[in-house]
């Protein structure tokens, strides 16, 4: 078991993605001017292969992978792009097994207030191994992401498999033994990967191997806003270009470098996208007419809107780096690596000031009292009293709080001109409110009607809903986001935990 995990590996490998374009880039600078500083003439850079970056050092066996996500929400356990990045880290620790492997998240943002297990990781990951407790509860988390991830991806792989057999029988007028011979290989094709993926779930159930591949993994919440982030980078990489005392002005050799990193990223060959030592001591060898006519102003003048737009607040950035795309496809080919859906999050509590939430409630307390109603029916004869009380307040809290700040981001959205989010948003707001009415319907025909059940079975649904939608849309929408809307029908009278005539 090696290369041919490839199958299970999650596809990034994406150029010019608009999110973290501009951060992403300036990180891997800074890799490579450490790497030109501490005289590492064996370690090599590789550009968006197998991972956001592949540092490898071939000559002691090590190779670090990075992940590089510039958000302007906080992260948890959670996080769909935590997932898919503990995820990818496995099976690239599985693909490695003769390499010393290290694995990083990196962010300009912070862990949530309320992940006290991803904060507590992120503090003691340099002792990890000698607080069996925490290391224990780490990799009982990891074990339940990497699980659902594997399943996920090895029932996604058998599904597509499957549906091109049924398409074969049904399509087909006559079973010929050319068909037979495809079905066959299709067929065999599923217990590969079946038998591959058994492979992969039983050695995350070793727990020596997890706990390995646990003190594996590094994590660099950087807690600065999304909007300075790229200021702050451009300064570190500033600074130690300068460092080198060079006898070119910083901001030349700044952006010959940004230039060389964006053609390497979009070469078709993995192994040409290169960044080690000798490239950049060739780069610096230049003559300042040389180095002149190898910064692209094109991508340089882009790049540099993109962070002024930043600095005024991150508007409109998407455009911007739109038109740096255009640039890099006439210079390079168009890779035919397929982007990955956009992740849209619901932002954190703590992005909308406390009064904002309260502006949304004293707007309309006609659906305020509805969702109230409605959730204190829930637990109706239930519970004893003062179970009953706190449990009703605490769920009114975080349903309040949810459809609060699902309304906010969307007048945000709009606000900031980002039209098509906002559609794909308001499209599955649109499958919920139909699935929330239908259920009102149906649940004139429960006779026993168990409001907590459900309430329970219900929110499944709806999640399963939101997945689907997101395969066909190619879109990653948070189910946090699922859970606001259906708060939010539940508070404009199109979803009832109860029936009306129980409440008489």
């Amino acid at each position: 078991m090696g290369r041919e995990l490839i199958i299970f590996k999650t596809d990034t490998d994406a150029y010019g993605t608009n999110r973290g374009f501009v951060y992403q880039y300036l990180k891997t600078l800074i890799q490579w001017l450490k790497i030109y500083s501490s005289n590492s003439v064996n370690e090599c850079i590789y550009c968006e292969y197998e991972d956001d970056t592949k540092l490898l050092n071939e000559e002691k066996n090590i190779v670090k992978f990075t992940q590089m996500k510039c958000y302007s929400t906080v992260f948890n356990l959670g996080h769909t792009d935590i997932k898919k990045s503990l995820y990818n880290f496995f099976i690239l620790y599985r693909m490695y097994p003769e390499y010393e492997g290290s694995f990083s998240f990196e962010t300009n943002s912070r862990v949530s207030s309320k992940d006290h297990l991803l904060d507590e990781w992120t503090r003691t990951q340099n002792t990890l191994s000698q607080n069996q407790n925490l290391l224990g509860s780490c990799i009982v988390e990891v074990r339940d992401i990497l699980n659902e991830s594997i399943i996920e991806n090895r029932d996604s792989l058998v599904t597509d498999l499957s549906k091109k057999i049924v398409k074969l029988e049904t399509k087909s007028k006559r079973i010929t033994k050319k068909i037979k011979d495809q079905m066959a290989a299709y067929n065999n094709e599923i217990e590969d990967i079946k038998e591959k993926a058994n492979d992969v779930l039983a050695s995350i159930a070793d727990t020596d191997v997890l706990s390995d591949f646990v003190l594996r993994i590094y994590w660099s919440f950087d807690d600065i806003a999304a909007e300075k982030s790229v200021e702050v980078l451009k300064s570190q990489a500033l600074s130690c270009i300068t460092s080198l005392g060079l006898k070119y002005p910083p901001n030349i050799i700044f952006g010959r470098l940004v230039s060389e990193i964006v053609l390497k990223s979009k070469e078709a060959r993995p192994e040409a996208r290169c960044l080690d030592f000798s490239l950049m001591q060739s780069i610096l060898n230049e003559t300042e007419t040389a180095i002149n006519s190898k910064v692209d102003q094109r991508i340089l003048e882009q790049f540099q809107n993109i962070m002024d737009r930043l600095d005024s607040g991150f508007q409109d950035v998407s455009l911007g780096i739109e038109v740096i795309k255009t640039a890099m496809d006439r210079i390079a080919p168009t890779s035919q690596t397929p982007i990955p859906s956009e992740y849209i999050d619901l932002p954190e509590s703590d992005s909308f000031a406390p009064e904002k939430l309260k502006e949304v409630i004293d707007k309309d307390p006609v659906k305020q009292s509805n969702l109230e109603r409605k959730i204190s029916r829930i637990f109706e004869n239930d519970v004893d009293d003062v179970d009953e009380a706190e449990q009703v307040n605490f769920l009114i809290q975080v349903a309040t709080e949810l459809r609060c700040r699902y309304l906010l981001f969307l007048q945000e959205l709009k606000i900031s001109n980002r039209h098509h989010t906002y559609s794909s948003v308001k499209s599955l707001e649109g499958k919920v409110k139909y699935e929330c009415t239908a259920s009102a319907i149906k649940l004139k025909r429960v006779e026993n009607l168990n409001p907590i059940d459900f309430w329970s079975s219900f929110q499944e649904e709806l999640v399963s809903l939101g997945k689907q939608f997101n395969l066909r849309v190619n879109k990653d929408i948070d189910k946090e986001i699922v859970y606001a809307q259906m708060y939010q029908m539940a508070a404009e009278c199109h979803l009832k935990w109860h029936k009306e005539v129980a409440s008489k």
